[in-house]
């Protein structure tokens, strides 16, 4: 209960911010009462069933995450976010190739924006580097399939609470995906989405929409988007959904249990599949790089003080393939690659 008398001062403070529930990467909503600043805008009923409540932004980093990374802690939102994640993926083995690794570094953030009494908007941007370092084999062609791949991410969503259940969000993303070398027009995919919420009580929200996004090499996606986030006592939470759609696409559901105001624990189970542009010199110039993989992962939340979380994460990568198609998008290589371990670590800073 004090936990939650906390979260509604912090609301409270940011006068009425609504933070944003990207339909691939929010999960939280949860009620406030009305700003005094606000107060007198809204009728009675309104104030007592809290209408002028807040969302929670979950660690919102339109990127290609891991599904560790975008299933955050819920807690009191902020109108400034940051977040920087360290990620080393073990080498493993791949069928009829040689063998591989991955080390990645992800880092952006996003600035909430109140636009009426019931309407509020977010704006965000991040950057991520992927470096893959692949042992020579003759199915590359004597070289590498791919080394390192970069990726500029962007984001413009409004969203509008209708009353103190109904909601309805829209937006754009935009992504360059690439290996370092590629033509920057030739890496751009772009899209846009749209969705309702629906909250049955403080503790449980439900929201379905549908995205619209280009793909490299391929016909544009149209795909449905869901989220789920369940609070079901003070200390257990559940959250499911669709987390990005485009350059990236993530899929899953985790559970957190809260041991203290400071200490929780998650475990998460998804599916990420990223796509990115080649260079024009190596193994398939100018085509199309894809790394399928679904992931488990276990991590530790620590909160110092309510601005700051440090989390360290370890799983396993399984039932995965790398794919490679040329300039007309026809496939020249697929293959499976084993299973395998991967550790990393978290830093969020929200203000």
């Amino acid at each position: 209960m004090a936990q939650r008398q906390s979260s509604n001062r912090a609301r409270n403070a940011i006068a009425g911010c609504i933070a944003m529930s990207m339909p691939w990467q929010v999960f939280g909503q949860q009620s406030a009462a009305p700003t005094p600043a606000v107060a007198s805008e809204v009728s009675a009923e309104d104030q007592q069933a809290g209408e002028s409540e807040v969302t929670d932004l979950e660690e919102y980093l339109l990127s290609p995450v891991t599904i560790a990374d975008v299933l955050g802690d819920g807690g009191p939102p902020r109108p400034f976010i940051f977040s920087a994640r360290a990620e080393y993926q073990f080498k493993t083995d791949i069928d009829n190739a040689s063998d591989f690794s991955v080390s990645r570094l992800v880092g952006g953030g996003g600035v909430l924006f109140p636009l009426g009494q019931r309407t509020a908007g977010a704006v965000g941007a991040a950057f991520s580097h992927s470096d893959y370092d692949f042992d020579a084999d003759a199915a590359f062609g004597g070289g590498e399939a791919w080394g390192d791949v970069q990726g500029q991410h962007g984001f413009l969503i409004v969203k509008h609470l209708f009353d103190r259940n109904w909601s309805v969000i829209g937006g754009a993303v935009c992504s360059f995906s690439g290996e370092t070398g590629a033509d920057t027009s030739s890496t751009f995919t772009g899209g846009g989405f749209i969705g309702g919420g629906y909250r049955a009580s403080e503790d449980f929200y439900v929201q379905l929409g549908v995205n619209v996004s280009s793909q490299l090499e391929d016909d544009a996606s149209v795909l449905p988007i869901f989220r789920l986030n369940w609070q079901i006592d003070d200390h257990w939470r559940f959250r499911a959904g669709v987390m990005e759609t485009g350059a990236t696409d993530t899929v899953g559901a985790g559970i957190t249990y809260r041991f203290n105001e400071q200490w929780s624990v998650h475990g998460r189970v998804g599916y990420v599949n990223r796509r990115f542009r080649l260079d024009d010199s190596g193994f398939a110039p100018e085509g199309v790089g894809q790394d399928r993989t679904y992931r488990t992962a276990v991590s530790l939340t620590w909160e110092p003080n309510r601005n700051v979380q440090i989390g360290m994460i370890g799983g396993i990568a399984f039932g995965s393939d790398l794919i490679a198609e040329n300039d007309d998008g026809d496939r020249i290589f697929k293959e499976d690659y084993d299973p395998v371990p991967f550790v990393s670590a978290r830093l969020r800073w929200q203000f």
